[in-house]
């Protein structure tokens, strides 16, 4: 099954154990009748050994597909808060700039008023 945007390390393994599961029944082994059954059932449980690999590297595609996705949506919300940490930083720079200004300006009242009542 194809995967919209899979960026899993390693590709798609079904045709590989599609191949293997293929192999295993090609094989002709010319055994007694009791030895082709003890075949038929070594290459069942391989089969289904070869389908629970396959649904266990699904299900670890789905996963690291969606810790990769998490993983962006974390990157783009860290790039956010840095900007608005940047807009911050600017804003107390222009807060500590005004409360100087302003401090100035009360200094100068308050000298101002000092001298203007003697």
């Amino acid at each position: 099954m194809a995967r919209n945007r899979d960026n899993a390390p390693v590709g798609n393994t079904c045709p590989k154990i599609d191949e293997v599961i293929s192999l295993i029944s090609q094989m002709d082994y010319e055994f007694t009748d009791e030895d082709n059954e003890d075949k038929k059932q070594k290459e069942s449980a391989a089969n289904v050994l070869l389908e629970q690999i396959r649904s266990d590297n699904s299900q670890l595609r789905e996963w690291g597909n969606a810790e990769y996705l998490r993983a962006e949506e974390n990157e783009r919300e860290r790039d956010d808060l840095l900007k608005q940490v940047e807009t911050l930083k600017s804003d107390i720079d222009y807060y500590i700039k005004q409360n100087g200004i302003l401090s100035d300006e009360n200094s100068e009242l308050q000298y101002n008023a000092k001298y203007a009542n003697q």
